[in-house]
């Protein structure tokens, strides 16, 4: 039997995780819930959570749009390079063998040239990134100074899917583009001016990037759908899908903080020594995610 701890196993990429591997009879799996009983900001909390495991997914992490980016960008430098240290610590003297990072596509230079994982600690980060950036760039870093861990990270471009943040103050565009579509708002108010060109990655794709990972070998890894749409062209795709919805243009506004125009990732290296690809082209998923949400409201 495997026993494998999840952290931020209450988050949407962690719960998904859990009920996979939930579904192995060979897995004892824990997983952290909330922050009341599991602070992974605190190395006593961290050692009590690694202490039996021999995989650890590190899931748990504070996130946020645009908005909080550009609002409070230390929110997340401070406590994601705080949970990180203490669990490599942790894990370290527990005799872990094997964790698997949520990395960040913010640790990326400021093109829109395809990248590949090497292109990682080169160039000047988007200047919306360079505190979020630079702390996930820290991270890995950090990694590296434990070899004994074999740690892999991941690095998704924006993972979207039944489950997502929906919350209006904290979201992502694509999940805050599906909640205004599911509840007709109309016309549609969306930050920039629709160009910004997303890479989104289903909910499903990176639950398998991530069971999969557990057998590679340590280093980081581009995980993306290697298509990409622009906002507007999801604005599309969600209103047309949308039963009996006759959308007006939406509204534009240039005022908000859109962040990066375009950002691509090449998925070579997932494919050739993980053997993962991605199976939901963004349409379809975007599809998806709507029927599963709108059912909720």
């Amino acid at each position: 039997m495997k026993r494998i701890a999840v952290c931020g196993g209450s988050g949407f990429i962690g719960a998904a995780l859990v009920r996979e591997l939930s579904k192995n009879p060979a897995n004892a799996i824990m997983w952290s819930m909330s922050r009341e009983h599991c602070d992974l900001r605190l190395p006593m909390h961290c050692e009590q959570f690694v202490r039996r495991a021999e995989v650890v997914y590190m899931c748990a992490g504070v996130t946020g749009g645009s908005g909080l980016i550009a609002s409070d960008p230390l929110s997340l430098v401070t406590p994601n390079v705080l949970m990180h240290l203490h669990l490599f610590d942790a894990c370290k003297r527990a005799g872990v063998k094997k964790v698997i990072c949520l990395s960040s596509t913010t640790g990326y230079p400021d093109t829109d040239l395809p990248m590949s994982e090497e292109d990682y600690f080169l160039g000047e980060l988007h200047p919306a990134y360079f505190n979020p950036g630079n702390a996930r760039r820290f991270i890995e870093r950090l990694g590296a100074m434990y070899p004994e861990l074999n740690i892999v990270f991941l690095r998704p471009s924006v993972v979207y899917g039944p489950g997502d943040n929906f919350d209006p103050e904290t979201s992502h565009v694509i999940p805050a583009l599906v909640r205004k579509v599911a509840e007709r708002q109309n016309p549609i108010t969306i930050w920039g001016d629709g160009s910004n060109w997303r890479d989104g990655v289903y909910i499903d794709d990176m639950v398998r990037a991530l069971l999969l990972a557990a057998d590679a070998p340590a280093g980081a890894y581009n995980i993306a759908s290697g298509e990409g749409m622009t906002v507007t062209e999801m604005w599309k795709v969600l209103v047309l899908h949308a039963n009996n919805f006759i959308a007006h243009p939406p509204i534009f506004d240039t005022s908000k903080p859109a962040m990066l125009k375009k950002r691509v990732l090449a998925i070579d290296k997932a494919r050739r020594v993980m053997g993962w690809e991605p199976k939901i082209p963004m349409p379809y998923g975007l599809k998806l995610t709507l029927d599963v949400y709108a059912k909720s409201l």
